[in-house]
């Protein structure tokens, strides 16, 4: 098998390697089910952490949160505890998938997401569109309130900055409508991106097979909910 080979040479690989082999995983879409090889990684890649190069560390953590399960739940908050130390040292895109770790599991570490925020917050013109989905999503699913008030801050700044990136959205659509219903499910809405989200050409143009996805029926509900507030297509 594999993955009890690959756990019994693990202490003779760099970590660069590891990372090449953790892309595997991820690109073939393959979750790692070795418990003992998953602890080996999370504690590997602890004992690296300072000195972790960007594209190893967000191939790692990519693998970890594709493959980790219930067992897996304490390696992923001492991990989650441990990036706390390494936000300011890596890219913003790094950042983001340290705080979409533990997604999967539903797993937050409100210390880790607010230092991220606030990361996000001083770069967010910089930001692209998949970025701004992503941590959209972390500040939905976690429903998070900090004491800084970064994540209200970021979701009422956010509809004006997607104004700003119409060639991105005509590139990446989708990613235009779910960070519309992750910004709704924070309680906020813009009723003009709104009506464009819901506009049968958008519609076409993001869903080309005819079948819309989950955030469409979302934000077809919201908009349905807020009654003649909204005056766009239905």
């Amino acid at each position: 098998d594999f993955e009890l080979n690959l756990a019994r040479c693990v202490d003779q690989m760099t970590l660069p390697e590891l990372g090449v082999m953790a892309m595997g995983f991820f690109k073939t879409q393959t979750p790692i089910r070795s418990p003992e090889l998953l602890t080996q990684l999370y504690q590997r890649l602890d004992s690296e952490l300072d000195t972790v190069e960007d594209i190893v560390l967000v191939a790692l953590l990519k693998v970890l949160r594709y493959s980790s399960k219930l067992p897996q739940v304490e390696p992923l908050k001492q991990m989650l505890s441990a990036l706390e130390s390494q936000v300011d040292r890596v890219s913003l895109l790094t950042c983001l998938h340290m705080a979409l770790l533990g997604c999967e599991l539903q797993t937050c570490n409100d210390a880790l997401v607010e230092r991220i925020l606030l990361r996000f917050e001083r770069e967010l013109e910089t930001a692209r569109l998949k970025d701004m989905e992503r941590i959209c999503l972390v500040m939905a699913l976690f429903n998070i309130t900090t004491k800084s008030g970064v994540e209200r801050r970021l979701a009422e700044r956010l509809p004006d900055l997607l104004r700003q990136r119409m060639e991105e959205i005509l590139r990446h659509p989708r990613c235009f409508s779910n960070c519309l219903q992750f910004l709704t499910m924070r309680g906020v809405y813009d009723l003009e991106l709104l009506g464009v989200a819901l506009e049968p050409r958008f519609l076409k143009h993001a869903y080309p097979s005819g079948l819309p996805g989950r955030e469409y029926f979302h934000l077809d509900g919201f908009a349905r909910l807020l009654g003649q507030e909204y005056q766009g297509a239905l």
